[in-house]
């Protein structure tokens, strides 16, 4: 009876296991990571932690010196923007809208020094904010945009380039498996 016991609770749990990590899967495609709320932001070239080493799938080549990890010295900037709904752009690039970084744990992280931060939402003023931040430092950007007169049009945000692609002979595609 001991050993059924342990055979049913050794097979629950595995099929509890295999069931999370298959809707987990799904939900990551979707592009939402079913741990962290919101979206992922990319803010720059290619997103990767320089924590974890060398960009991944570029070869050794591309790395003439030895790589030591880089501690994480990013600022972090809370948004307090009305309507919350606003887009909000980083020195040209997409960040994502105001509801991902106005709560508790949700803030921007951004590299020190200067920055542009936009806020744009059709219908309302275009709003502007340069500011300098320090290393692991943090940051509330309090605002309350202005409605437009009807017949105004939004001034949209200034985007910044496409990024270039990496230097010839450094990069291996990633291995992804097929869908």
């Amino acid at each position: 009876m001991r050993n059924r016991f342990r055979f049913a609770v050794a097979l629950l749990s595995l099929v509890t296991l295999t069931t999370v990590s298959c809707a987990a899967a799904v939900q990551y495609r979707g592009g939402h990571h079913p741990l962290v709320r919101g979206r992922v932001v990319f803010v720059g070239g290619y997103y990767y932690d320089p924590f974890f080493g060398p960009y991944p799938w570029w070869q050794p080549a591309a790395y003439p010196q030895a790589y030591f990890p880089v501690f994480d010295e990013r600022a972090q900037v809370r948004v307090l923007v009305t309507p919350n709904k606003a887009a909000v752009y980083v020195d040209g690039f997409y960040a994502g809208v105001v509801d991902d970084f106005d709560g508790f744990l949700q803030w921007l992280p951004l590299p020190p020094g200067g920055h542009e931060v936009v806020f744009y939402m059709n219908g309302y003023r275009t709003n502007r904010q340069m500011v300098h931040l320090h290393p692991a430092s943090r940051l509330n950007i309090r605002l309350t945009m202005e409605r437009l007169e009807p017949g105004e049009a939004s001034e949209r945000p200034r985007i910044a380039p496409m990024v270039p692609p990496p230097p010839l002979g450094t990069f291996k595609s990633p291995s992804t498996p097929d869908r």
